[in-house]
């Protein structure tokens, strides 16, 4: 008997198809302004975002890789974890020598400001970076401390708890989360073991996001320095696994300011 090869096409593709889609997360978010929508998406080990300016990150923990994805452009850049801690010690030693240059009156500057990016928003941090044309550093000797309040409140449909979180002993944020949605417990998990994967590979204590484990339940809504993000639809739907993949036809470029880094690191 001949094997009908129609038919095993058709098992093949169908096959094909229901490994290639699963369920998964579709949340959306918004800011303070309430004008520009923030789209996640999520499968079991896999992140997807895009950012304001309409580029795309995602997170593979299956590949330990990150993408940042410009579909305007038709690039992409790559950052394996492993790749990480390269990255910081370049940068480490960029800035070491961007500091033996300076002046005492500069050194003294400097240390001012990274004291005072304690309590600086998000918006003025990045702001402050632009201008001296890197990241910089907050203390790695940061403590903090959740303080549950017991208050409740219905937020984008959902019962929420409120947490305030300390660092260093001054509050900082303002937590509200839900235990409605017992489907993002798998997220949450992966998020949790992605911030432990990155914490590893740039060398640094864990306490810059163990606190996060001990607000239960999944957060809608964060206030931290006068700037609220709250989650406004989260649900569950079918996710194709390319959505996670580089698109076909996209060129790989380096990430920005890798270049600076290994030109500064060559004088």
């Amino acid at each position: 008997m001949r094997p009908n090869h129609a038919l095993l096409a058709a098992i093949v593709i169908t096959f094909s198809a229901l490994t290639a889609v699963g369920q998964g997360i579709y949340m959306e978010s918004k800011g303070s302004s309430g004008d520009n929508v923030e789209r996640f998406w999520y499968m079991p080990h896999m992140f997807r975002s895009t950012e304001e300016n309409g580029n795309i990150s995602v997170i593979r923990l299956d590949k330990e890789v990150i993408y940042h994805i410009d579909p305007e452009k038709k690039t992409y850049t790559e950052l394996y974890f492993s790749e990480m801690k390269g990255m910081q010690e370049k940068v480490a030693a960029m800035a070491k020598k961007r500091m033996e240059n300076m002046t005492p009156a500069q050194k003294q500057k400097m240390e001012e400001l990274k004291k005072n990016m304690q309590s600086m928003s998000p918006e003025q941090r990045k702001a402050l970076e632009g201008r001296m044309g890197g990241k910089m550093e907050p203390s790695k000797n940061n403590t903090y401390e959740i303080a549950p309040t017991g208050e409740t409140n219905s937020i984008s449909g959902f019962t929420c708890t409120k947490y305030i979180v300390k660092r260093n002993g001054e509050e900082t944020e303002t937590v509200w989360a839900t235990n409605d949605i017992p489907e993002t417990e798998s997220l949450r998990k992966d998020m949790e073991q992605f911030m432990e994967k990155v914490s590893t590979n740039f060398g640094k204590s864990n306490a810059g996001h163990e606190w996060h484990k001990e607000i239960r339940g999944f957060p809608i809504q964060t206030i931290s320095h006068g700037s609220t993000r709250t989650v406004t639809k989260i649900e569950q739907r079918s996710i194709n696994s390319s959505e996670f993949d580089i698109p076909a036809g996209y060129t790989k470029t380096k990430m920005k300011g890798l270049e600076d880094l290994d030109q500064e690191g060559k004088n």
